[in-house]
C-alpha cells in the first residue's frame, strides 16, 4: 500500500506595496493614470523611431500628437472598464 507524503508548500510574500483600493478598481482614477501612462508611452515609442532613423529633432510635437491618438484612448477605455466584455 502507497502512501502520499505531503512536502512543506513554500509561500510567497509580496515585498512590494500594492496599489492603493481606487487605482485596482475600474474608475475615473485609473483611467486617468491609463492616460498619463498611454500619453508616455506615445512620446518614448516616437523619441524612439526618431531617432533610429536619424530625424532631427528627436522630440517633434506632430508626431507625438499623431501616435497619442492611437495610444491613449484604448488604455483608457481599459482602465475605465468599458472594454471589458469585449477582452
Amino acid at each position: 500500500m502507497a502512501t502520499a507524503v505531503s512536502e512543506p508548500v513554500a509561500t510567497r510574500t509580496r515585498s512590494r506595496v500594492p496599489l492603493p483600493p481606487k487605482l485596482r478598481a475600474p474608475g475615473w482614477y485609473r483611467a486617468a493614470l491609463a492616460e498619463v501612462l498611454g500619453l508616455a508611452f506615445a512620446f518614448a515609442i516616437t523619441a524612439l523611431v526618431r531617432w533610429l532613423q536619424h530625424f532631427h529633432p528627436v522630440v517633434d510635437g506632430n508626431a507625438v500628437t499623431t501616435a497619442a491618438m492611437f495610444s491613449v484612448p484604448l488604455p483608457f477605455l481599459v482602465a475605465l472598464a468599458a472594454c471589458h466584455y469585449w477582452l
